[in-house]
């Protein structure tokens, strides 16, 4: 699955001021990686190791030999995020762990499918005298949602025109050179980027949607988040 976002989004956003003149395609894209990644640091909740457990009658995650198909805690609450920060959403991002009492090993096991709502399949189903484990990040809004792609356009163009800028007052105290770039676009592209995440933060949360999609459709349900409230930062650990 291609990422959500690419340079050329980066380029659109600052109206191409960002060209291949101004920035490579090479070092844009390092700066692109980074704000995935601090993206994913700002909305997302990464999950420990939580125990896979029933939690309601559509969702019983039996562990019995025979089920493979699985829901994270929260699932239709919360969406699955971007656990890699690859910029995509596919079975590396989620790490499922077997725990075995009867001999005490801990094996990784084989995620087969993967579903931006919190339901993932094994390739071999556990046995009911084992534990089954998930890490994973939970995140406010679809990886698709086109707000989640301007938040991070803007923070890749903020992080962009600093390094530009930064350049272009070296060479102004050394050589007394004029400056070739707006000195607060690095600002105001964060700005902006805040703005987004607000944006992102202060939606409605869903009501508990009792079926499950036919096909895999990333954006189906639109943005949502538990009454609770947005994630924070920082780490969960799931209890045996």
């Amino acid at each position: 699955m291609a990422r959500y976002i690419d340079i050329e989004d980066v380029r659109r956003i600052t109206a191409y001021d960002l060209d291949e003149d101004t920035i490579s395609d090479e070092r844009l894209n390092h700066i692109l990686d980074f704000a995935i990644s601090e993206l994913n640091q700002t909305l997302g909740l990464k999950v420990i190791e939580e125990k896979v457990s029933y939690i309601d009658r559509y969702r019983q995650n039996k562990i019995d030999g025979s089920n493979k198909t699985f829901y994270v805690k929260y699932s239709f609450d919360w969406y699955l995020g971007d656990l890699d920060c690859d910029g995509n959403l596919d079975t590396n991002d989620i790490e499922v762990y077997i725990y075995d009492p009867n001999d005490n090993t801990r094996t990784k096991a084989v995620v087969s499918e993967l579903y931006e709502y919190g339901k993932f399949v094994l390739d071999e189903a556990p046995s009911s005298s084992q534990v089954v484990k998930v890490t994973y990040l939970r995140f406010p809004c679809s990886l698709f949602d086109p707000l989640v792609k301007k938040a991070c356009a803007e923070l890749a163009a903020s992080i962009a025109y600093g390094g530009i800028e930064a350049r272009e007052k070296k060479r102004l105290s050394i050589r007394g050179f004029s400056l070739s770039k707006d000195p607060i676009a690095e600002q105001k592209y964060y700005e902006r980027y805040l703005r987004t995440v607000a944006q992102i933060l202060a939606r409605e949360p869903a009501k508990h949607i009792k079926a499950e999609p036919e096909l895999y459709a990333p954006g189906l349900f639109g943005a949502r988040r538990p009454p609770h409230g947005p994630p924070r930062l920082g780490k969960v650990r799931g209890g045996w």
